[in-house]
């Protein structure tokens, strides 16, 4: 099953790609570089003028703008008086001009339209910091008067006199900038370094000035910041300051230890930091109007600036919890998941994936509560299906701050003249000042942990089986990958994959896979390497891929059972070459077929596999079956039999020559010839008469899935599960969408991974033809796919796994694991192998707002009963062994099933059976 419903994280209407992304950069770095005058002011100016106000803010100017800042506020980048003057109260106003700007446009960054995401937002936050402030006491004609009066002082010594004025009274009055704060810093350390050598009042009024100066580069500390705010805040908020403060003294003078009051300080200190955060977070979370007053920017400057400052004091709270935890070795998995959570709120308040890590910081907290020591199993396995999701996010930002940035730090440095590694270790310097980073620190903790309880070597064995070749890093699993390292055999070990891929359409020398992340065990990958005997692993915790990283380009022997895998040089003595056998598909034959000549459809019981295929003809006979069956029910629908295609075609001359092409097309030239002959096909809607009558005969507020039925799919020798296009949640009154659903089906019988999977079958593509089969969509709350026999303990258990939702999130295997359980045939009981993990689900509900149609939602797994509740687990492990064996009785072998359970009466409904590979 697979949807062609499509997610991603940036709005539809974003225009950058890398490719143009990293063009624009290049060009706004020679500008910057190029333009930008000398001084500090005139470099805050041409920030100024790529993301000022009534400028259009895109994801390069972000990205040039906040290392450009960063480089002229740390010296990196020098700036140099170019003979102007520019008091403070000019580069104030510039500062106030960018903030207004990105405010502004992170308010609207959510409306339908914008071209601006979470990506922008984790690039926006990198510019706040080095803006210089704009309180009213820096945007006066004649601001920082106190370091005037400071100069003009009697009672300090005549050349101190002179040291202040001509090295920053008069460099403030003419060009004010960051080394301003240095020249300070160092004056005021000469005067309190020998305590009576200047009068109390002197240094007093100096350090106050100081401290304006301090305020104006935004170098304040949080606590500063949080005393400015006192007396401004409501009565239930305002004590969070002081208690906050004090529990900072405290910690001061703790050292006693993770599991004592050092500990128990930390985590309450990083409790009150968040509850403020929050606070600060929601009154700034409404945007701001254009037409906001002075006294509101400055307000909501100062809030912000507060809110960043306690996300980093939250990044410093982190890093001591874990320098405890790791120094300790702690085994307290309440503890570390509380900070854990504590610290995925804090990246949701950043603005990235909130409504996720919202959940995930849910999820730990009911952990926390509800489950026995990490020494039960149950509890370790569900604590760990946590754990990858919360991996999945910190992945998923790390990947944002990357692509955000892009190669705009390099280009700038270039553009400078800067050494390489300025550019180049930018990204990574932003990555590990993130709290981010810190929760990674915590979860690799508590995933060793955790491993340990589940008697696990971090490795996740989805097909058992040895292999023999040398390992190789792929990115992806496709031939154009694995041709880069000639015929040899290898072992691939694979940074990313969807789940959909065919080991042997990548190359006949792939033979073992491992995997960077999880895998659903009978996802269309899974199923197809067991076919193929080809062992497949996941590598999930940090030791089992750096063990894998180690062996990489070495001749390795892959050994993957259900409780250990090995990883080892080849032993002559002990291994063959026979290793890795790769399944020869000589003896696929295509389905004969009985062609109509005209298009048309037929009732679901009127289909036999000569005329729509084995997929057609299973679930007509599984309509029959579940008429007399308590154990399940299926879907009604209509097929779309073989020819009908063929017959809708006009130029049947140019199908023909498109055809030709693609039998002998090179694998370099494959996607022209595939996207060629689709593009055809897609073009040749079926008859709209014909498409609604068969509709007619439906329930009138059905949603269909519209999905394959090949003569080269669900054979025994070749399953082809996942290869071909499905269409999820199309309204079966909406006879044009009905039609268009058919004809993406028809053309994905040309696809690019169909093609080379019938090619390594050795189908030839004129013998391969494609029907249709139209179900009702069944609303499921829980989708399911079956092995009657289990992969890992034969014919005693059956296997499941489940997901929340559609079973088009289960099959593709993507964005993490199901609930993986085996089923004992004899007693019925249930032993949980892994906790589910998905962030989404698809969902289609018939009631409003949504009518019927699929919708993408979040995932609670803490609200969720297989999750939380052992009887529930068991209630529908009875359900499915039911559905199982009698679905093996009535078909005459093991079987691959795919179903669901309706939420109200908890009903399976069966949509799909195929022989089981064994």
């Amino acid at each position: 099953m697979q949807s062609n419903e499509h997610t991603s994280d940036r709005p539809a209407t974003m225009r950058w790609d890398v490719g143009n992304l990293e063009e624009a950069s290049a060009a706004r770095a020679v500008v910057l570089a190029d333009e930008s005058g000398g001084s500090w002011f005139e470099k805050l100016a041409a920030v100024a003028n790529q993301i000022g106000i009534g400028k259009e803010i895109t994801r390069d100017k972000l990205a040039v703008s906040a290392t450009y800042l960063r480089w002229i506020s740390t010296g990196t980048i020098k700036c140099v008086e170019s003979g102007g003057h520019r008091r403070p109260n000019g580069p104030a106003m510039v500062g106030r001009g960018i903030f207004i700007s990105m405010e502004q446009v992170q308010g609207a960054m959510y409306r339908h339209g914008t071209d601006l995401g979470e990506v922008e937002r984790v690039v926006m936050r990198q510019v706040h910091p080095w803006l210089p402030s704009f309180n009213e006491e820096f945007t006066n004609a004649v601001p920082l008067t106190r370091i005037r009066d400071i100069a003009h002082r009697n009672d300090i010594p005549e050349d101190l006199k002179k040291t202040i004025k001509h090295t920053i009274q008069n460099k403030l009055h003419r060009n004010a900038g960051p080394e301003d704060l240095i020249a300070t810093e160092v004056v005021l350390e000469r005067i309190t370094a020998r305590e009576g050598e200047y009068s109390e009042d002197f240094v007093r009024e100096f350090r106050e000035f100081h401290r304006e100066l301090k305020r104006f580069f935004n170098a304040t500390g949080v606590f500063e910041r949080l005393d400015s705010l006192r007396g401004t805040l409501d009565e239930e908020t305002e004590p969070l300051i002081g208690e906050l403060s004090e529990l900072q003294h405290s910690l001061n003078n703790l050292n006693d230890g993770w599991l004592n009051h050092e500990g128990a300080t930390l985590r309450h200190t990083l409790d009150v930091c968040t509850r403020l955060r929050s606070y600060f977070c929601a009154g700034l979370s409404t945007g701001m109007r254009n037409d906001a007053p002075d006294d509101s920017v400055r307000q909501r400057h100062a809030w912000r600036q507060v809110e960043m400052s306690l996300e980093e004091y939250a990044f410093v709270l982190l890093a001591r919890c874990n320098n405890l935890m790791e120094r300790e070795k702690s085994d307290n998995m309440q503890h570390a998941a509380n900070v854990s959570a504590l610290a995925l709120k804090h990246i949701g308040l950043s603005g990235w994936k909130s409504l996720e890590t919202g959940i995930i910081a849910r999820e730990l907290m009911s952990w926390t509560t509800s489950t026995p020591a990490i020494e039960d199993g149950n509890a370790a396995l569900r604590l760990k299906a946590t754990l990858q999701r919360a991996r999945r996010l910190i992945e998923s930002q790390t990947r944002a701050v990357m692509s955000g940035f892009g190669d705009a730090p390099a280009q700038l440095a270039d553009a400078f003249g800067l050494e390489h590694h300025v550019g180049a270790t930018f990204v990574e310097s932003v990555i590990r000042a993130s709290v981010a980073f810190q929760l990674s620190r915590t979860i690799e903790m508590m995933s060793e942990v955790v491993e340990r309880n589940v008697d696990g070597d971090g490795f996740d064995p989805i097909v058992p089986g040895d292999a023999q070749g040398v390992l190789v890093l792929l990115d992806r699993l496709n031939p154009e990958s694995v041709q880069v390292h000639g015929d040899k055999d290898i072992i691939a070990f694979v940074s990313e994959v969807d789940g959909d891929e065919e080991i042997s359409s990548a190359g006949s020398n792939v033979k073992g896979v491992i995997l960077r992340d999880e895998l659903a065990h009978l996802s269309h990958l899974a199923i197809r390497a067991r076919q193929e005997r080809t062992p497949l692993v996941s590598a999930l915790s940090g030791e089992a891929r750096s063990k894998v990283s180690t062996r990489v380009g070495k001749d390795t022997v892959l050994n993957v059972s259900s409780l250990h895998t090995e990883l080892r040089d080849f032993d002559g003595t002990r291994d063959s070459r026979e290793s890795g056998h790769a399944v020869s598909h000589a003896a696929v034959s295509p389905t004969a077929c009985a062609m109509v000549n005209v298009m048309t459809c037929l009732p679901l019981a009127e289909a036999t596999i000569s005329n729509a295929g084995a997929k057609s003809s299973t679930c007509s006979r599984l309509a029959i079956i579940a008429r007399d069956s308590a154990a399940f029910k299926a879907p009604s629908g209509f097929v779309v039999p073989f020819g009908s295609m063929e017959a809708s075609i006009r130029d049947e001359e140019r199908f023909g020559q498109l055809l030709l092409a693609l039998e002998s097309v090179s694998v370099h030239d494959i996607d022209d010839a595939c996207s060629a002959i689709q593009s055809f096909i897609v073009e040749n809607l079926p008859e709209r008469e014909i498409v609604e009558r068969a509709c007619s005969a439906l329930d009138a507020s059905a949603r269909l899935v519209v999905r394959s039925s090949a003569n080269v799919e669900d054979l025994s020798g070749m399953s082809a599960a996942g290869l071909y296009e499905s269409v999820v949640g199309i309204d079966a009154q909406n006879v044009t969408e009905v039609q268009r659903a058919i004809a993406d089906v028809w053309a994905s019988l040309y696809s690019r991974r169909a093609v080379l999977a019938r090619r390594a079958a050795g189908v030839k593509q004129s013998e391969a033809r494609m029907a249709v089969l139209a179900q009702e969509l069944s609303p499921n709350a829980l989708s399911f796919v079956l092995h009657t026999q289990s992969p890992i303990r034969g014919a005693k258990s059956v296997q499941a796994e489940v997901c929340v939702g559609l079973g088009e999130t289960l099959a593709s295997g993507i964005d993490g694991t199901p609930w993986r359980f085996e089923i004992d045939r004899a007693t019925g009981a249930v032993d949980v192998l892994a906790y589910a993990n998905h962030a989404s689900s698809l969902r289609c509900r018939y009631g409003a707002p949504t009518f019927g149609k699929v919708t993408m939602e979040s995932v609670d797994y803490s609200r969720q009963e297989l999750s939380t509740n052992a009887d529930a687990r068991a209630r529908l492990g009875r359900r499915l062994l039911k559905a199982a064996i009698e679905l093996e009785t009535a078909l005459g072998a093991a079987q691959d099933v795919e179903g669901g359970v309706l939420g109200d009466d908890e009903a399976v409904i069966i949509v799909q059976s195929r022989p089981q590979p064994i």
